[in-house]
């Protein structure tokens, strides 16, 4: 649990008062999740709640990844599925998550299978209790249910360009992190429906670590905008 950032000691003080308005109420029930960490990491609560969106939003493609990999024995996958969960774990102030994370990607770099199987449940459950959590954040469910475009800005088409070029970029050098955030930046604009059927099929592919197909579905978008 968090600390409260309206609970203090100088409840009448402006600096309290203050804190109260800028601070959604709901950053104060984030189970196994520290939300000043999360703020710091992202700057502020508008940015801290759209990390956190889209870090729900692929819990389920994460889940099956991790399951399915150590399932199969697929260490290396798993290995890097880890480092992901790791890496945005960390940047949402989910810390016991990410630090076990990350003994699991030492394990697998390491090759310690023994200790993958150790813990491989206690990171599902710790996940699933940290997905909860964020299912509860108000308008965090209803955004992964809906597709309005309302609130979304149009993207250019050098922008555009720009993003496949990077993704593609990315991609080959096996940039994982980088390429997520490409993609979760491009949530925040409004894209024709085939631009948008090819990044979701991007972000599709960036789970199972299929690099070349992301590439030609790259090369796909960039063609597309110079006919």
């Amino acid at each position: 649990m968090i600390r409260s950032f309206d609970d203090s000691e100088t409840d009448n003080s402006a600096e309290d008062e203050k804190r109260s308005e800028e601070y959604p109420k709901w950053l104060n029930n984030l189970e196994e999740i520290d939300a000043g960490e999360g703020l710091r990491n992202c700057g502020n609560a508008e940015s801290y709640f759209n990390i956190i969106r889209v870090y729900y939003e692929s819990a389920q493609m994460t889940e099956s990844n991790l399951e399915n990999a150590y399932n199969d024995e697929n260490w290396k996958d798993y290995t890097s599925y880890v480092h992901s969960l790791k890496s945005t774990s960390r940047t949402i102030g989910a810390r016991t998550l990410s630090e076990l994370a990350k003994k699991l990607e030492d394990a697998g770099n390491a090759g310690d299978i023994e200790t993958i199987r150790e813990y491989h449940d206690e990171l599902m459950n710790l996940y699933a209790i940290v997905i909860h959590t964020l299912s509860e954040v108000p308008g965090i469910a209803k955004e992964e249910e809906s597709d309005d475009t309302e609130d979304k800005v149009d993207i250019n088409t050098a922008q555009l360009k720009d993003a496949y070029q990077s993704i593609i970029e990315v991609s080959k050098s096996l940039d994982y992190d980088t390429l997520t955030f490409i993609l979760d930046s491009l949530r925040s604009y409004r894209l024709s429906d085939a631009d948008r059927k090819i990044t979701r099929s991007i972000g599709e592919m960036a789970y199972k670590l299929q690099w070349d197909e992301i590439v030609k579905l790259a090369s796909e978008g960039l063609a597309g905008l110079e006919e």
